[in-house]
């Protein structure tokens, strides 16, 4: 949720945080007499935490589990990295994981900011007398911009560079936020076009740049998804945080303030890029004079040392079936599963663009998967984003009712986004990533279930919150996950050469599929909603599942000719010394 889609779908659920405290602060409004007067802050946080203490608990409770799963994972990899102590390349991979993530969390804290008080602020502007701005028509804006030109700019981002198209991000975000300032429409509606490209590039420019950056450098395939796990818990982490920011911010400075706070968030974030290096997709492999530095020519690199019969493969894991999916030419493996011959991929090197990668989506059935699944979470996940807050008033009783829990409960959602994250980072060492996909989604499925059994059966109010609440705290588990699980999924499938191009095709099912999940909010009864979303999982699930068993069932061929190879030779060198 971390785009334009993510900010406008996001709004209700930051600007809910946004409330809560400005209700703290009138409850404790009587007991201020001026500006110099000193205030209990034991006696404030009482005062505010009085008739919310179920909320306080429960996010308190999150917070300690996710707090528990980051030292078992922390843990864990201080094992692993003892096991790599001899290995350089351990220290080498955490600072290229330490720049992309610091990276990554002032973007994501930018980027949530500016969902807290857009709406706000538009609001503000439209109210001024002789003011034209249309809120209504401002977002609508933004979503065709976001569907219509983002489809077009992954080509331009492989072909001149992903490291100059997150400093043309940087651009376009201060260029926003300053057009944020003026009280015109046009002017507004030039940055919500805008905000449309800047949010193709930070969905396809960042991760192609670490994806291509990681493989560049010849870290194990493993690593990756380490890096993709903790982005999803400090995308929940800077959420929270934003909230907070962004209120002390709009105190000081108005509604504009966290507008402002992000401009030179994002300055720094613009900083930090400048130190990375340079890689680019298909274009450049073509053009480029100096040495290859793409991951397919070093999947070639690989692929001879397989097939040579002096050397044995390397493994890169514990686990047979995580060695084996390692050692996979880095992405081609789509391309293996679908059966791809090498110079039918000889042949498609030099053809690049929209088309190109449109065509390697069609003809690669892995591919066709990621982009599907892709699409039916993150439509169901948009949807959900729209009607959580309604179902729960509903459940509590109307408006009035959860107005005092409201900011609380969305930093329990985004507490709980953390815990998937870090629980993923966990499981994904021992399992295929495919497999982890498929139970996502079955958890998915019956998280949406309980709103619809709630919805159909009538149950009593205080029954249907505590169920629904936590359903909805479950599927933001799997929301979590899902993140580095799908990040994993296009960096295995989608081929390097076409990292920003494919993953901006698998865009436009997703804008269609929000835009229609919008449009049925408005006029079906919301358990019929969540219905429609269990339906996607199921969906997705079916999608995933052969995926899953054809990865499974050539893991488990390769780790027993192995075995057999081992068994063989063993006899072989019992033979060779009897005979001695």
């Amino acid at each position: 949720m971390h785009s334009y889609m993510g900010r406008t779908a996001s709004l209700g659920l930051l600007a809910v945080l946004t409330h809560t405290v400005v209700s703290a602060k009138k409850s404790v409004g009587a007991n201020v007499t001026g500006i110099g007067t000193r205030i209990d802050l034991l006696s404030l946080a009482r005062e505010w935490v009085d008739k919310r203490e179920w909320a306080v608990a429960c996010f308190a409770a999150l917070s300690g589990c996710a707090l528990a799963c980051a030292i078992a994972r922390t843990v864990y990899d201080r094992s692993v990295t003892r096991q790599h102590a001899a290995d350089a390349r351990a220290a080498e991979f955490a600072k290229l994981q330490r720049s992309y993530l610091a990276v990554y969390v002032v973007i994501m804290l930018a980027d949530w900011m500016q969902g807290t008080h857009m709406y706000t602020l538009y609001t503000a502007y439209a109210q001024e007398e002789g003011s034209s701005v249309s809120v209504g028509t401002l977002f609508f804006s933004g979503f065709l911009a976001a569907g219509v030109l983002g489809t077009f700019t992954g080509p331009l981002v492989d072909r001149y560079g992903r490291k100059r198209a997150c400093l043309v991000y940087v651009a376009l975000e201060v260029t926003i936020n300053l057009l944020e300032h003026v009280n015109d429409m046009h002017w507004l509606m030039v940055g919500r076009i805008l905000g449309g490209i800047s949010t193709s590039l930070l969905f396809s420019a960042f991760e192609a740049w670490m994806v291509t950056e990681h493989r560049k450098q010849g870290f194990p395939e493993e690593w990756l998804g380490i890096t993709f796990g903790h982005c999803a818990v400090w995308n929940g982490a800077t959420a929270i945080a934003a909230g907070f920011v962004a209120q002390v911010a709009a105190d000081r400075l108005g509604d504009i303030g966290p507008f402002q706070v992000a401009i030179a968030l994002t300055v720094l974030a613009g900083v930090l890029i400048l130190p990375w290096a340079e890689n680019y997709g298909a274009a450049s492999e073509i053009t480029s004079p100096g040495p290859p530095a793409s991951s397919q020519q070093a999947s070639g690199k690989e692929r001879r040392r397989a097939s040579s019969p002096k050397r044995k493969p390397r493994s890169r894991s514990s686990s047979p079936s995580r060695s084996r999916q390692a050692e996979m030419p880095t992405g081609e493996i789509g391309s293996e599963i679908a059966g791809t011959t090498d110079e039918k991929k000889a042949e498609k090197k030099a053809d690049v663009g929209l088309m190109a990668a449109w065509r390697s989506v069609r003809e690669t059935p892995a591919l066709l998967v990621v982009g599907a699944v892709y699409a039916l979470f993150e439509g169901a996940m948009y949807t959900f984003v729209f009607n959580w807050v309604p179902t729960l008033a509903d459940a509590l009783g109307g408006f009035h009712s959860i107005a005092p829990v409201q900011g609380l409960l969305f930093s329990c959602l985004m507490a709980a986004i953390s815990i998937g994250g870090e629980l993923y980072n966990l499981v994904f060492r021992f399992i295929e990533v495919e497999s982890i996909g498929v139970a996502i989604f079955a958890c998915s499925f019956l998280c949406m279930l309980v709103p619809v059994m709630c919805g159909l059966k009538g149950w009593c109010i205080s029954t249907s919150f505590g169920l629904q609440f936590t359903a909805f705290l479950g599927f933001e588990m799997c929301v979590g996950a899902f993140q580095p699980c799908i990040a994993t999924l296009r960096s295995k499938y989608v081929p390097d050469s076409q990292q920003s191009t494919v993953n901006n095709l698998f865009r436009l099912p997703l804008n269609l599929l929000v835009a229609a999940g919008t449009v049925l909010s408005d006029y079906l009864p919301r358990y019929q909603i969540f219905a429609i979303c269990a339906t996607s999982h199921v969906l997705a699930g079916l999608c995933q599942t052969p995926l899953a068993f054809s990865v499974r069932a050539k893991a488990s061929g390769a780790a027993a000719s192995h075995s057999s190879g081992k068994a063989s030779a063993k006899g072989k060198a019992k033979a060779k010394g009897k005979q001695e």
